[in-house]
């Protein structure tokens, strides 16, 4: 695997504006050209420190600015000891002229980096995989009798086979925007324990610009994805490619039939992530508009084309008594694929480990979306369906200098609330309304607006008022229960939690009731709630706080900002293999340098 990369001098790593520049430089906020300008800067100005200096010779002072990215390189990264990524050639368009053709896309192999990471960063491999935190996980696991415990996982039936070697892995996938028209789908994974910033949690798989995929592009990169996901749970180098051919050259085939680190370590899937667009585009899930867009049991749409389902199996059914659901066990999904994508063809991995991601389905347009921002529009339209007495805006801004003075200090503040973040201004009584904004300010916006819609709403004018106050606080009451209590519930934990979500249900069916009969649109009930339903149940295993997707999403933002940092000039066809250089040395900074990034981003695990 190569040497050891060697730690730099002290004296080169004290200087805190360097380290910041590298930081604002490798994450692509900084140009190559422009770090070294503030370095130049910098020196002319009497700073003498030698990595000041270095940065500032990059380029030759500025008079060969093509350079200057490679002299910094030299300078700052030296002995970049991260694994090369794999080039997987695959059907690709060009975006600008519509020709279709064959380009490499770069590819992380998850078991060659979690490999490469052992030998070349062993401290480092211990503190992103949490390797020290396994054996309690599984012992958790194991204590709870979670079904999904299965071959080859399990050495016997339940029983985790060397649960202090076997890591505990998520993968990630999700859609983020890096210019005005296209996107990057990108794909992550990391440890499920560790409790290190998103960049220094996540390892980058790869990123494929949107616009110049293809419906076979995708194929090639999942069957080398999942491929390499079965080597990582056995331990073990493969011998043979994903197409079952013998290794015969190259890295892949000098390690073919090794360990993958000098502790016998191995990972394994325990947490599939993403939105539904991810579940439902990606991985081929059921859609949320399709006959049966649950994946975890036998509910229907209640009209697909035309014919109403069953009694009882309708998604948008709320309360327990009403609802008539057939769960599908772990076993089942194992025999019955709901999908054909590549990664369910892991051994042991089966649609039971696609996790819900709290991050959509409780805040961002999620439920908790749905409830504020139906509550809001409720009292800035108070006097419907009568002429407001008070414009609804003006009511909204003195409900929002209320709730700036509630706010509690080092939590995720929303710094603006219009009317348009609430519901269409123009014609605001003709669709549902929904809070928009961020999921942390969402969640960290309910404990203050349950305040306020005490002192706004009168009990006793109106009794609906009553069930609207118990709804909302019953919501927070259930989020701050999961944020609480530990990783894993114990039977008391699970049956407050199952008490609070049934209360919830019932109480926001009855709302959504009552704004049907009187004839206002709002309450509405989506896909969501299902999903909450099952997010909630699932915490009789684990709390869902593990898999949130907070730190997922921000990571996936630094990928965004990197791409665009390095896609002037480059064919979209080709950004993935400049987007892994530059994620490399990233990565490689993130694992070296002191102090580099080393406080949790705001809102990245909120």
């Amino acid at each position: 695997m190569g040497d050891k990369p060697q730690e730099d001098s002290q004296e080169e790593i004290d200087n805190p504006l360097c380290t910041r520049l590298i930081e604002l430089w490798s994450q692509g906020h900084l140009s190559a050209s422009q770090v070294a300008e503030i370095c130049h800067l910098s020196m002319l100005s009497g700073c003498e420190h030698p990595q000041i200096v270095a940065g500032a010779k990059c380029g030759n002072f500025g008079q060969n600015r093509p350079s200057t990215h490679r002299d910094m390189v030299a300078a700052w990264c030296k002995k970049i000891h991260i694994a090369e990524p794999h080039m997987v050639k695959v059907p690709v368009k060009d975006p600008k002229t519509q020709r279709e053709g064959t380009e490499e896309v770069a590819l992380m192999l998850p078991h060659l980096v979690f490999s490469n990471l052992s030998h070349e960063y062993p401290d480092n491999f211990e503190a992103m995989f949490a390797v020290t935190d396994c054996k309690n996980f599984w012992n958790g696991v194991e204590k709870c009798k979670d079904p999904r415990l299965v071959s080859p996982i399990t050495l016997t039936k339940g029983k985790v086979d060397k649960p202090e070697k076997t890591v505990p892995l998520f993968v990630h996938g999700d859609g983020c925007e890096f210019q005005t028209r296209d996107s990057l789908m990108t794909w992550s994974f990391g440890s499920l324990l560790s409790k290190n910033t998103s960049l220094s949690s996540h390892i980058l798989l790869t990123a494929v610009p949107k616009s110049c995929t293809l419906k076979e592009t995708w194929k090639p990169l999942d069957k080398w994805i999942s491929w390499s996901f079965a080597a990582l749970t056995k331990g073990m180098h493969p011998d043979l490619d994903p197409w079952g051919k013998p290794l015969t050259k190259g890295l892949l085939a000098e390690l073919a039939g090794q360990p993958l680190t000098k502790g016998h370590h191995r990972g394994v899937l325990w947490s599939i992530q993403g939105d539904q667009e991810f579940y439902s585009n990606v991985l081929q899930m059921g859609h949320w508009n399709s006959q049966y867009p649950c994946h975890e049991c036998d509910a229907q749409k209640p009209v697909y084309k035309k014919t109403p389902c069953p009694a009882g199996k309708s998604v948008k059914l709320l309360k327990e008594d009403e609802r008539d659901w057939k769960r599908v066990s772990p076993a089942q999904a194992a025999l019955d694929k709901r999908s054909s994508h590549p990664l369910f063809s892991i051994p042991g991995v089966s649609t039971a480990l696609v996790r819900g991601d709290a991050l959509h389905i409780l805040y961002s347009r999620g439920i908790a979306s749905h409830l504020a921002g139906s509550l809001l529009a409720y009292v800035c339209y108070f006097d419907w369906p009568h002429r407001q007495q008070v414009p609804p805006n003006t009511r909204l801004q003195a409900l929002f200098s209320r709730i700036k003075e509630l706010y509690p200090v080092g939590v995720t503040k929303m710094t603006n609330l219009r009317l348009c973040m609430v519901v269409d201004t123009q014609r605001p009584h003709k669709s549902y309304p929904c809070l928009e904004s961020k999921a942390s300010e969402c969640k960290h916006l309910l404990p203050c607006l349950e305040i306020v819609m005490k002192e706004v709403l009168d009990e006793e004018e109106n009794p609906i008022h009553s069930t609207m106050l118990g709804c909302l606080s019953c919501l927070n009451s259930l989020i701050q229960h999961f944020d609480s209590v530990d990783l894993f519930l114990s039977r008391a934990e699970y049956a407050k939690g199952q008490d609070l979500a049934k209360r919830f249900y019932s109480l926001y069916s009855d709302l959504h009731d009552w704004a049907e009969d009187v004839g206002r649109k709002m309450l509405n009930i989506t896909h969501k709630f299902h999903t909450s339903i099952h997010l909630f149940e699932n915490t009789k295993y684990m709390n869902f706080r593990i898999h949130h997707n907070f730190r997922s999403e921000h990571f996936v933002g630094q990928i965004s900002q990197l791409g665009h940092s390095c896609s002037f000039g480059v064919k979209s066809t080709r950004l993935s293999v400049k987007l892994m250089d530059k994620y490399r040395i990233l990565l490689h900074l993130q694992l070296t340098r002191p102090g580099f990034a080393c406080v949790l981003e705001e809102g990245a695990d909120s």
